[in-house]
């Protein structure tokens, strides 16, 4: 599978023109397709669009790595809310353009130290919780045979607000 079809399209920052004059400075642009390989360079992508010259622009994804911007992660049950606004504007603050949204199979992890408190992972799973017969972190177990709406939900909202804010995820 190529990396370009893991890439959900939603707003970017487009670099000008790529080619024999290289990358020439960064426009605020929103995206018009999906990311796919640039021809003329494959360590960049394009959205399709293109520059005054008429040559493809250029994207080039840069950004920043946090494990819990898409699942809520700590000690406590449930864990702390992430603050995926002030994470976006860090982002913004240094002109980076793309995110990975990270989430955990587990529910918890114990980690390597006995001493320490288990890492507990946010809610926020495609399946639904539900019956009587309890998992091993206590709550419910999973039904594979449903989905939960709420993982979507956030899914949807945190892709939205990023490209509302010219990240691609």
């Amino acid at each position: 599978m190529r990396v370009t079809c893991l890439l959900v399209c939603a707003a970017a920052v487009s670099l000008a023109q790529t080619g024999a004059g290289g990358i020439q400075g960064a426009v605020k642009s929103t995206a018009r397709a999906p990311l796919r390989v640039h021809p003329a360079n494959p360590r960049y992508f394009t959205d399709g669009t293109k520059g005054p010259d008429g040559s493809l622009k250029a994207v080039y994804l840069t950004g920043s790595h946090v494990w819990n911007n898409f699942q809520d992660v700590g000690t406590t049950n449930p864990p702390p809310a992430f603050d995926f606004d002030a994470y976006l504007d860090t982002l913004q603050k240094y002109r980076h353009n793309f995110i990975r949204l990270w989430r955990w199979e587990l529910t918890e992890w114990k980690g390597w130290d006995a001493k320490q408190a288990p890492l507990r992972y946010g809610v926020h799973h495609p399946w639904k919780r539900s019956g009587t017969e309890k998992a091993l972190d206590g709550l419910p177990k999973f039904d594979l045979a449903q989905w939960d709406e709420r993982h979507f939900d956030r899914l949807r909202s945190r892709v939205q607000a990023a490209g509302k804010r010219g990240i691609y995820v």
